[in-house]
């Protein structure tokens, strides 16, 4: 009998890896329940023709009024729906459905499972909220992206023995969109260029001002750099500025949301995953991209603390540009080799479909 899986998810940032997961978890006869307000989990669910129900955006660490009553509002849908026991199992994805509806989950007699990926900055919570959270935490099984996310965890106070540990791993190759066939073409054009991609969290423009400062640094090196700049949303016309006001229009590419392709990384010498809190997505970029050995530049004290400790990558302070310029200058001049460290990383990745059919036995 396949299992019947409702995910609830408030959450808006990009769910690429999940989404693949529930894709797969379809194909092995789960039935899935979408309620969601994240749309590219709302269009999966209509593409491949789920259950599914919009529910209201919460960002941020504070609750509004009207996000409050949608919380309430989904309280009401779970004693309608989940009182005639439809699920096995309901995972929460963001932070204020595992605060305020693991209860009512757990009194229904349903499997609570919660998923962590790093996102969520839970100190700034208001401590009541926090409260709730720590205390809900001894009725999930909580699965955990990174090492170093359960050490946080376990910090802040979470109930050490409800938490499962994911491993990394390779991700499935998707088919080459046109925006990555046209990035790969124009990246051959420059091909005595330094390329170095950076995804971006987009409501951080001083961070996006950093880069393009690193990048001037660079240039007063070399003229043989270039910086694409990965991701949308409210900073995007201001870098666009800056990029104009610094003449740095023939060094600068500012290119969208990525694809769901990996293969426009190929164009990449190094990829920067310059967001203060690197989530499941980040990860699974990094391991990508240190796959295709491209090296992976994170941030100090984050889930990417493990992986890139490795040798497979550089951990600098982000925010630093003499630091950033400086480890892209080093790599520059370093002479690219290809040796055993990255078949022996490839040997240690969980292939994806295990890992699914793992994450779905847990479950």
């Amino acid at each position: 009998m396949s299992k019947r899986i409702l995910v609830i998810d408030s959450g808006a940032g990009g769910r690429d890896f999940f989404a693949l997961l529930l894709k797969y978890w379809s194909r092995s006869d789960a039935s899935l329940s979408i309620w969601s307000a994240n749309a590219q989990l709302l269009n999966l669910a209509r593409e491949q023709n789920w259950q599914f129900k919009l529910c209201r955006k919460i960002t941020g660490q504070n609750l509004a009024f009207a996000q409050v009553m949608s919380l309430f509002w989904l309280k009401l849908k779970l004693l309608k729906d989940g009182g005639l026991r439809r699920y096995d199992a309901i995972l929460l994805y963001n932070w204020p459905e595992k605060a305020y509806l693991s209860p009512l989950i757990k009194r229904l007699g349903i499997r609570l499972i919660w998923l962590e990926d790093g996102a969520s900055d839970y100190l700034r919570i208001a401590p009541k909220v926090k409260a709730k959270l720590l205390n809900n935490s001894a009725d999930a099984k909580v699965l955990v992206i990174n090492q170093q996310l359960v050490e946080d965890l376990t910090d802040l106070g979470y109930y050490g023995d409800n938490l499962r540990l994911i491993p990394d791993c390779a991700l499935p190759v998707a088919i080459p969109s046109d925006l990555a066939q046209n990035l790969a073409r124009h990246f051959k054009l420059r091909k005595d260029y330094f390329t170095i991609g950076a995804k971006l969290d987009w409501q951080d423009t001083k961070m996006a001002e950093n880069l393009i400062k690193s990048l001037q640094l660079c240039l007063d090196v070399s003229p043989h750099f270039q910086l694409v700049l990965i991701g949308g949303g409210p900073a995007l016309e201001q870098v666009k500025w800056l990029v104009k006001r610094w003449h740095l229009e023939t060094q600068v590419w500012l290119v969208g949301e990525r694809p769901q392709s990996e293969r426009w990384l190929e164009g990449f010498a190094a990829f920067v995953i310059a967001g203060a809190r690197p989530d499941w997505d980040d990860l699974s970029l990094a391991v990508t991209a240190i796959a295709k050995n491209i090296t992976v530049i994170g941030r100090h004290n984050t889930i990417l603390d493990q992986l890139l400790d490795q040798e497979l990558g550089r951990l600098v302070v982000m925010e630093d540009n003499q630091v950033l310029a400086q480890t892209w200058l080093t790599l520059y001049h370093e002479e690219a080799k290809i040796d055993d460290r990255i078949n022996n990383f490839n040997k240690n990745l969980v292939g994806f479909e295990a890992l699914a059919d793992k994450l779905l036995a847990i479950i």
